[in-house]
């Protein structure tokens, strides 16, 4: 019997997410309705809500302002039970919105050290208010960032970019047309040649000449015959890959679902070509804006690795020594893509170091420099994300170490430093963009947390009490915003010098990560709008130079959707503290009754930074860029009035190492 609306005392997740009544029954009536029944579960323990503090009656002459209004918030969320700290609010998710009353519905997680993780710190902060997230404050860790992916619009990026081809008609083509119809020889040898300038140094199976002569084997007829299904594949993604590095996204599409379609009846196979393709695989998905679908093929490969013992010694006994090489090249590739590709969504990762027992291949720099920073990003995910520090002090101290090593990778490589970029001449010029890109996001994801903290803590403690006591976090926050700057500031200088660097797809990601600490870093500062603003016009500048198609429309629309609302959101905030602190002859009035000047709110702090020099030691300015696109329709503009980070960093893991000289 159904019960009674007035006892319900509890309801199902799936109608306690949508925010509907339930009817509390097992299974509820709503989702006996809508067919999903195994889907209706219950907590096994109720939630613990907190009893917030009672506002204070204030008198009717009395205008409480927007910053008093967050420090009541604020302490409120102090006073909890220490011995109870609650869970880090940093992972995301979302349901496609097309989909969501089917049992199909893609879904889709993200971690903490994610760029979507991150942009919902952002949406927090312009799009809530503090007493909508205090009221949040015990829910779930994993964040509904549904909305927030549509504001910003990252909606397409988080689920990816829709096939532009028909599969079934690619099919039939397979059947009825060779590759030389409808892709002549020539055309396929530039396509090569985009691939072995962009791509070659991250899955270098095969060297360039061997690729050379499996292509002409492919497009003889006679050699075609004997070739197997899964090296025409390799051949087909290689030349897919090749095709990106164009603005003809169909024809690699086309080229992509052909390489797959080539080896349906052998998908399970476990061999060196089968794994060597699911790396083709997901470097196209990757470059075309699929993250979630790289993230599977490179779980792929690495299921394929520890299925042939790869990542162990390996049978090297009797083998060739180039097959040795090869074994050991492939081994450590699926090592660095795995890593990278699962920091970068924040997902679990596969393949860990500690299970490769296999020594680095010969005579390949770049994927061994590739490596030995994917060992760094994996040691930092699992330090800095992975909750295994008790206070902040700690978290800052081994964020410093993880800071220490991957200086001295650089200094090895001769990479991030004007000082040793006259020894970097072993790589070419995507393999060293690469490395700075690698070297500059993982040393912002590693203190891009300390951002989150340090505007938490701002909130929270009066400037004076704070100046004196954390300096350090004060510098765990300007590392993470000069590793931004400079990604863009040497992207920028890499597209001036080499067009080649222009045409990978993929740079758009480091370009967006970048330009999302910098919109956080206004939001903390504002007095830096106009300062962060030129790395944002450099950034919008680098994408237009790229090719004029996915990834890089979408991520060109939320970069701006985001800075245009950021600028917003200070506007807002600047006219509402106008109006608290000025008098009506437009002069700042002090806490003590002084009238002063006020500063304008568009100048910008002496600032001082060491500027990126490249080998020809010209120093890289960023006016002259081009301007920013046109904003959008104003939309709805809405008061913004408070916030609360302390979800990402409960204050007790902030301030309770007492032993530390410079306790917060």
């Amino acid at each position: 019997m159904t019960r009674s609306a007035a006892n319900i005392t509890k309801a199902c997740e799936v109608c306690r997410k949508a925010k509907l009544r339930c009817d509390g029954d097992t299974p509820c009536r709503r989702c006996v309705d809508k067919g999903r029944q195994a889907d209706c579960e219950y907590r096994e323990r109720p939630r613990v809500r907190k009893q917030t503090r009672r506002p204070q009656p204030q008198k009717d002459s009395e205008y409480t302002s927007p910053a008093s209004h967050s420090s009541q918030q604020v302490g409120g969320v102090v006073e909890r039970n220490v011995a109870q700290p609650e869970p880090y609010r940093q992972s995301v998710a979302a349901t496609h919105e097309y989909a969501s009353d089917c049992i199909f519905t893609s879904r889709l997680f993200y971690g903490p050290s994610s760029s979507f993780a991150f942009s919902q710190q952002v949406y927090r902060i312009l799009w809530q208010s503090g007493e909508q997230i205090h009221n949040d404050h015990n829910s779930d860790t994993v964040q509904e960032g549904g909305p927030g992916l549509s504001l910003l619009k990252q909606r397409a990026i988080f689920f990816g970019i829709p096939t532009r081809v028909d599969v079934s008609s690619i099919s039939q083509s397979i059947n009825q047309h060779r590759l030389c119809d409808w892709l002549p020889l020539n055309e396929a040898e530039k396509l090569l040649g985009h691939f072995i300038s962009t791509n070659i140094f991250q899955i270098p199976f095969f060297s360039p000449v061997e690729m050379t002569d499996l292509l002409h084997s492919v497009y003889n007829s006679e050699a075609s015959a004997s070739l197997s299904p899964q090296v025409k594949a390799v051949v087909l993604a290689i030349l897919a890959n090749g095709a990106l590095n164009t603005s003809d996204t169909y024809l690699a599409e086309s080229l992509f679902v052909r390489a797959k379609q080539e080896v349906a009846a052998c998908d399970d196979e476990v061999s060196l070509t089968m794994t060597h393709l699911s790396l083709l695989l997901a470097t196209y998905q990757n470059n075309i804006g699929r993250p979630h679908s790289s993230y599977l093929h490179t779980g792929v490969a690495s299921r394929k690795i520890f299925a042939m013992g790869l990542h162990s010694y390996g049978p090297e006994g009797n083998a060739r020594p180039d097959m040795i090489q090869k074994r050991r090249i492939m081994a450590w590739s699926v090592y660095y893509h795995e890593t990278m590709h699962a920091l970068f969504l924040g997902r679990e990762s596969t393949y860990k170091k500690a299970s490769i027992r296999t020594p680095f291949p010969d005579n390949q720099p770049t994927l061994v420099g590739l490596c030995k920073l994917a060992q760094i990003a994996e040691d930092s995910a699992a330090t800095i994300y992975g909750s295994t520090c008790a206070s902040l002090w700690q978290l800052y101290q081994a964020a410093e170490k993880i800071h220490g090593r991957l200086q001295a990778c650089a200094e090895e490589l001769g990479i991030a430093s004007s000082a040793a970029a006259a020894r970097s001449s072993m790589f070419t010029p995507t393999a060293i963009l690469l490395l700075h890109n690698i070297y500059y996001h993982t040393l912002l994801l590693t203190f891009r947390p300390f951002l989150i903290a340090e505007f938490a803590l701002h909130l929270k403690q009066p400037s004076a009490s704070r100046n004196r006591n954390q300096m350090w976090l004060i510098r765990a926050r300007r590392i993470a915003i000069e590793a931004a700057q400079d990604c863009i500031v040497y992207m920028n200088e890499a597209y001036h010098d080499f067009h080649s660097c222009r045409t990978i797809r993929f740079n758009a990601f480091f370009l967006e990560s970048s330009s999302q600490a910098l919109c956080y870093d206004m939001l903390r500062n504002p007095s830096k709008l106009s300062y962060n603003k030129e790395y944002l016009r450099t950034a919008l500048n680098c994408l237009e130079q790229m090719v004029k198609d996915e990834p890089m429309v979408h991520t060109e629309s939320s970069m701006t959707e985001t800075l245009r609302i950021v600028e917003q959101h200070l506007s807002t905030n600047r006219t509402e503290q106008g109006i608290l602190e000025h008098g009506g002859n437009g002069e700042r009035t002090s806490p003590t009754g002084d009238v002063s000047h006020q500063q304008h709110a568009g100048s910008i702090p002496t600032v001082t930074h060491d500027f990126l020099v490249d080998e020809s030691e010209h120093m890289i300015y960023l006016n002259g860029t081009t301007s920013l696109p046109d904003p959008l329709i104003q939309s709805q503009n809405p008061n913004f009035f408070t916030t609360d980070l302390f979800n990402f960093f409960p204050l007790d893991t902030i301030s309770d190492d007492s032993t530390s000289p410079w306790h917060v």
